[in-house]
């Protein structure tokens, strides 16, 4: 009571920064039992950084922000872009051109069994983390590396350079530098609440949407053109079937830009011959939910577009028709069982994906 009697008349003074430097310490790796003299000292400087906390969030996403860090003991290379969250700045190093976004955590400690425990956080040059991701204390990311939405790298873990991750906790599933090159979206900023957790709240059937009849789809393309398969039947908005699974389920395929792909189920008619207009227009189509992976290993098609209902995919080798699919939030993969269910597996399962709408096959 009576530091904080001391601490409020010294903010009222206007001393709040004399009372930081003559109290503030470099944060240093190591374990801090509670109720010792560290843990009074790492409390105080907790309550007094919440009082810059409206100054700082003014700063994120400007060189003011890196001036901040540099000023209270982080290590903060050139042209760095930063947004989120941190607090033991001494124990910070943040490489050339590295990016992080919107709510990411790179704070240094985590509180076990009543004891302080500080670990180094370090980005190397060029790393990005996107929106709402965190890399826990003692953890890094090499030269280039990518760490996706939502995600988290867990105490102590490397990713390795030029590699991206995802999930939690965050697992790889590829190089960066080739989502890149197939033009895969890595922009840092606010992600919309339709691609965020909460769409994934809901349980039990998914209503169904009728598309208007002005916005029909476009005829398909002649019967007797080639079908697309595999990596390249993935199209924003075409529709593509699974061979092999039970029901022919037909999804409409949509691109997030976080570079995961959703796939909405439709109706069992979309995409099928003699569905037509008259006027040469496909009928209406009945959008269902997302196929997801639950918690539960489960697989439906009931999802919101949150990270269970998230995919990352990836090609074949030898099998032009063949898709790799694996989820953001489970790191599990859809596969067909052997009754033609669409099932989930820990292996990278093949999963046959046929074009049977061209891209410009639905108007949304």
């Amino acid at each position: 009571a009576s530091m904080r009697r001391d601490m409020t008349a010294a903010i009222e003074r206007k001393e709040c920064c004399t009372t930081m430097l003559s109290m503030a310490d470099r944060y240093k790796e190591g374990d801090y039992p509670f109720f010792g003299s560290y843990h009074i000292r790492w409390m105080v400087m907790l309550i007094l950084a919440g009082s810059m906390e409206d100054a700082v969030d003014a700063l994120q996403g400007t060189e003011f922000l890196c001036w901040y860090y540099r000023a209270m003991g982080s290590k903060v290379g050139r042209n760095c872009c930063l947004f989120g969250l941190a607090f033991e700045y001494d124990l910070l190093s943040i490489g050339d051109y590295s990016s992080i976004g919107w709510e990411c955590d790179t704070t240094c400690h985590t509180v076990e069994n009543m004891v302080i425990k500080l670990a180094p956080t370090r980005l190397d040059a060029y790393t990005s983390m996107l929106p709402h991701s965190m890399v826990s204390p003692g953890a890094s990311m090499g030269r280039g590396a990518v760490l996706l939405e939502n995600s988290q790298v867990l105490k102590g873990e490397l990713v390795p350079p030029d590699e991206c991750w995802a999930g939690l906790p965050a697992t790889s599933f590829g190089l960066a530098s080739d989502l890149l090159a197939e033009g895969v979206d890595a922009a840092v900023g606010p992600v919309d609440e339709d691609e965020t957790e909460a769409d994934e709240a809901k349980d039990g059937n998914a209503s169904i949407v009728e598309v208007p009849g002005d916005l029909r789809a476009e005829a398909p393309s002649a019967p007797d053109a080639p079908a697309k398969l595999g990596p390249a039947a993935l199209e924003e908005c075409a529709i593509v079937a699974l061979p092999g699974a039970a029901g022919s389920p037909r999804f409409l395929v949509e691109w997030l830009r976080n570079g995961s792909l959703c796939l909405w189920s439709l109706g069992e008619d979309a995409g099928q011959p003699g569905t037509a207009a008259a006027d040469g227009t496909a009928g209406p189509l009945s959008l269902r939910g997302h196929l997801r992976i639950r918690q539960s290993r489960e697989v439906d098609l009931n999802g919101g577009r949150g990270m269970w209902a998230q995919f990352l995919s990836s090609a074949v080798s030898g099998n032009p028709g063949g898709v790799v699919l694996r989820n953001i939030a489970t790191g599990l993969h859809i596969g067909i069982d052997d009754h033609g269910r669409l099932a989930a597996y820990r292996e990278a399962q093949t999963v046959l994906v046929e074009q049977v709408g061209g891209p410009r096959c639905v108007a949304l």
